[in-house]
């Protein structure tokens, strides 16, 4: 069935390339929008992002993610709630996240939460699916998004926000000599309305409408980059302190509401050097530190387990990364990288203290890991192809705990140009990746421990086609994943889960992107998203979809630019999609549709609006199996329409 559905989209896509003209056409890219862009020589699936081409459109980093095919962003809220991303059926941990090549993965967090990284001062994001390249030394079934900020600016800019929920923005950007300086503020009370069934999707009688209360949150963040001497510097400051509201069925009203909120800091250094040994040799040196404490707060003991009311995660991380590049001829070149880092995770407050906790004995807690990649690079005529390997080591060491393991990984990436338009690409790789602290030893909150964890180990492999010309783009590309020993969320009850090797995984899918532009100013823009994910694991689980992996998802933009008028209108769908890995309880069809409009008052000054969902759409149905009844979910619905204007000023 899929491979059929494969051959009748391959006709489609081959017809719709072929329709378009085949003169060469020039535009200027600074008038234009450039969506799902590539990086013309990389044969994995690879796609850029430029934020600035959509200012003043209120995104963050997960909304402009959402767009890219085979990309899944889930969030536990509105705008700055908890949000992570799945790539091609991974699971959010599996996903490295890089800013400026330092690594955002820490021991202390299931995975990196996007919403602590604010698109102020980013110049492009990349993602990468399926194999990546091997200057990122992690090499998980997930993918690699990789942020790059800018180094300097042609003007400084001003830009200021306001919108719905009492929701504030504020971000600056300051040329510096041979730098630049960028501050981001913002804040919103997030106290949408919705309707709240009372956990009792069957009877309307204690149905009620409300808000969503303790939901507030603030975020602050500050870069500096400079250039000194050849060096280059990079030092990030971000805070960010968010409430935790109670479970939504019943639990929202007054005499119910929680006074529990989690707060995270983050402190980045990094000084990387180019150097050059000859014409044929060059390479890049960096060394880096990563300081963050995470802390939940729960005066009353509400949420939880039970008598944590105050706990908190410091982690430090100091690594160095070698990059070292070797033309040996007109068509090859061998690229070696090496990383080593050190990682101390000290958790406190009541989870160390409890006796029935893990963390009992555990006060401080060590991971090391050095990684060494070798890729190698021929360029025969069309043919480009890359072999791949990597090495990790790692170690980890706390109280009585101790473990130490070595894992080899290896692929290949290949690209074939058909014509100069027409290309292939395919990847295949292997990969091991060992369970971080968060998914052994939880939270202290909401995520139970379970230290037994074994690794994940798997191999991916993607083959697709790509069209290319000015003012079209597009491809279609077919992935598959297999997964032993697969970590997944686990729902214990509805007010706790914890993390557990649910097996062998098999994942397959389609991903479907194009982009037209046209000469008068029109953009057209789709990606889809079909995906097969299912556990192959022997048991009652078998052949269950796996959670959290839509079958379907579809995102569309059309948008003008006229003269000193900028328009869009986009559209986002999500099929069908499980909520427990029992393939029980699955969530409704969902879609949404955005609207905004930006006028230039004069060169350098700009004011946007914009609305969110503006059809209203909340209905978000939790559908348990027949043969059980209502599930009672802690979760709330999708947020409302919404509204946000805002003034962009360069000067």
């Amino acid at each position: 069935m899929l491979l059929r559905k494969m051959a009748m989209m391959c006709v489609f896509f081959i017809l719709l390339a072929g329709a378009q003209t085949t003169e060469a056409q020039v535009f200027e890219l600074g008038t234009m929008e450039v969506y799902g862009s590539y990086l013309e020589d990389e044969p994995s699936s690879c796609s850029v992002i430029f934020p600035d081409q959509y200012k003043g459109e209120f995104k963050d980093l997960g909304d402009l993610l959402s767009d890219i095919p085979g990309v899944r962003v889930t969030r536990l809220g509105g705008r700055g709630a908890y949000t992570v991303i799945s790539i091609r059926g991974s699971t959010a941990g599996q996903v490295a996240v890089y800013l400026n090549g330092v690594l955002m993965n820490m021991g202390g967090e299931y995975a990196v939460d996007l919403s602590t990284i604010p698109l102020n001062a980013v110049e492009r994001i990349e993602v990468y699916r399926g194999s990546v390249p091997v200057r990122f030394g992690i090499a998980g079934i997930g993918g690699v998004i990789n942020i790059i900020t800018k180094k300097d600016a042609r003007f400084n800019t001003a830009k200021a926000a306001i919108g719905s929920f009492r929701t504030y923005r504020l971000e600056i950007l300051r040329k510096l000599r041979k730098g630049l300086l960028s501050l981001d503020l913002e804040s919103s009370k997030g106290d949408y309305p919705y309707h709240n069934d009372n956990g009792t999707p069957y009877t309307s009688d204690d149905d009620y409408n409300t808000r969503r209360k303790n939901n507030a949150y603030r975020i602050s963040d500050i870069r500096i980059s400079k250039d000194v001497n050849g060096n280059k510097l990079f030092f990030a400051y971000f805070a960010k302190r968010r409430e935790l509201p109670n479970p939504a069925p019943g639990d929202d009203r007054e005499d119910c509401m929680s006074h529990s909120n989690l707060s995270l800091s983050r402190f980045i250094g990094e000084v990387s050097r180019d150097f050059s040994f000859s014409e044929e040799t060059v390479g890049e040196a960096s060394f880096y530190f990563l300081l963050s404490r995470k802390e939940f707060w729960n005066p009353r003991g509400d949420l939880g387990w039970p008598n944590q009311k105050h706990n908190w995660y410091n982690s430090g991380k100091i690594g160095l990364n070698f990059s070292l590049n070797r033309v040996l001829g007109e068509n090859s070149m061998l690229e070696f990288h090496f990383e080593t880092f050190l990682e101390e995770l000290k958790p406190g407050g009541d989870i160390t203290s409890s006796v029935w906790s893990p963390l009992n004995k555990i006060h401080s807690y060590y991971k090391k890991a050095s990684i060494l990649s070798l890729e190698y690079t021929l360029s025969s005529g069309n043919l480009l192809l890359i072999p791949w390997i990597r090495w990790l080591s790692s170690s980890e060491s706390g109280g009585k705990l101790s473990s130490s393991s070595d894992h080899l990984g290896y692929g290949m990436r290949l690209k074939y140009s058909l014509s100069d338009r027409w290309s292939l690409k395919s990847t295949w790789g292997k990969y091991v990746r060992v369970p971080d602290f968060y998914e052994k030893f939880g939270d202290g909150a909401f995520i139970l421990p379970n230290p037994s964890l074994e690794n994940e180990k798997g191999k991916n492999f993607d083959f697709g086609v790509e069209y290319r010309t000015p003012l079209f783009s597009g491809y279609l590309t077919y992935f598959r994943s297999d997964v032993d020993d697969l970590i997944e969320l686990v729902m214990a009850n509805p007010r706790y889960a914890y993390y557990k090797n649910i097996g062998r995984a098999e994942i397959e899918g389609i991903e479907l992107s194009f982009s037209k532009a046209f000469k008068n100013g029109w953009m057209f823009s789709v990606s889809y998203t079909y995906m097969n994910a299912v556990n192959k694991s022997s048991g009652y689980r078998e052949n269950k979809p796996l959670p959290n992996r839509p079958k379907h998802s579809l995102s569309v933009r059309l948008s003008r630019v006229s003269g000193r008028w900028n328009a869009f209108v986009e559209g986002r769908y999500v099929g069908e999609n499980y909520f427990d890995t029992g393939g029980l309880v699955k969530f409704s069809d969902w879609w949404s549709l955005d609207l905004g409009f930006s006028y230039f008052i004069s060169k350098g000054e700009k004011i946007s609006f914009i609305i969110k969902n503006i059809t209203d759409n909340q209905v978000l149905k939790v559908i348990p199996a027949s043969s059980f009844g209502p599930e009672r979910m802690a979760d709330y619905p999708p947020v409302g329409r919404s509204f946000y204007l805002s003034y962009i000023k360069s000067f």
